[in-house]
Formats: structure tokens, sequence, C-alpha cells
């Protein structure tokens, strides 16, 4: 049986209009992640002199602190930006993961010896304190730990995890929130938790 509409013509259902979702522009992950190790152990380094690096990136800091508590505790610089849940989510991702390892062709843009936290600590430990690792390497500019790194679902922002020590006893371990601006990584906000 054919339905016939008013005007003679079979009757035909509307088909139902389809809305596309908006998709997400791609990014690269790994290239990205690269730029931003890059420009930290950079700004870490600005002699240009080698430095010491754990090649061992876990997921995620060892403990770290709630969404909230970073949120409240960035301190922001010149930039402003919003600190996006779905960035913290992204860094403390599954903790079962195994730690990204740091392509060690890869080109910091100065010299590199890849030394774990293990063998930093024991040789820091040895002498009770940072000169032992100073002496061994004297003209390096510290050893620097970073994490692997959140970001957003668009790549536009990231969240690490930097601890560095210089040969002049400094250290610290913070929080870096960064935008992506003009193709390049600024830091707009940080969280420091440790000072020495």
């Amino acid at each position: 049986m054919m339905l016939i509409a008013c005007d003679g013509l079979p009757f035909q259902t509307p088909k139902p209009t389809v809305t596309p979702s908006p998709t997400l522009p791609l990014f690269d992950r790994e290239a990205e992640t690269y730029q931003i190790y890059r420009q930290e152990i950079q700004g870490w380094c600005s002699t240009g002199g080698p430095i010491a690096v754990d090649p061992e990136l876990p997921s995620h800091s060892a403990s770290p602190p709630s969404y909230e508590y970073l949120d409240k505790d960035f301190h922001l610089n010149d930039i402003p930006a919003e600190f996006e849940r779905e960035t913290y989510d992204d860094y403390v991702r599954d903790a079962s993961i195994e730690p990204f390892v740091l392509n060690q062709d890869y080109d910091f843009g100065l010299p590199i010896q890849y030394m774990s936290s293990t063998e930093f600590r024991r040789l820091v430990d040895k002498a009770g304190g940072d000169e032992s690792f100073n002496r061994a390497n004297p003209d390096y500019c510290g050893y620097v730990e970073l994490s692997r790194i959140g970001f957003n679902n668009t790549g536009t922002q990231a969240l690490l995890f930097f601890g560095g020590h210089t040969t002049d006893k400094y250290c610290l371990e913070t929080y870096y929130l960064l935008q992506k601006i003009d193709d390049s990584w600024s830091t707009v906000a940080e969280s420091l938790q440790a000072i020495c």
C-alpha cells in the first residue's frame, strides 16, 4: 500500500537532519611534549652547558596535589589563564602507566647526560649533599627531573611537574601551567612545592 499526499505524489517521510558534532582539532602530543621539555631544560640551564636529566618520566609526581589545591595555589604570571580541569585529569591519568622514557636521540639544544633519580640521589647522599654531584660534574648546570605532561583536549594548555638542582646548591620543585600562544609555550602560572 502506498500513501499518496494531497498533491497526488507519493508521500515521503522527511529525513532527519543530522547536526555534526564539533570535532576537536588534533594535536601532536609527542611533538608538543618535546617542545615543552626542551624549553624547560634550556630555561634551567641558561649557560648552554651540559645538564643531567632523568630519562624516565613518571605519569605524574609521586603524590600530586588535588585540582582544587593547584587551582587556588597557582601564582599567575602576566598572561591570564584559567586552569582547565581536563588538563589536570590528563596529568593524573592512570598512575600505573609505565614511565615515559625520553628519546635519547632528541636534540635538546645542549649536551645531556641521562642519569636516573636513583643514581643522582646515590651520588648526592654519598657526600651528604649536592657537593658530590658538583665535584663529579663541575661544568654542569645541574640536574633536572620532569613528569609526563598533562594536556587539555585541544593541546593548548599543559601541566608539568619540574624538579631542578643547580650546581650552586639551589633546588626547587614546582608545577608549571603552560599555555600555547602563537605556536610557542608560555608559563602562565606556577605552584612552588619546595625550595632549598
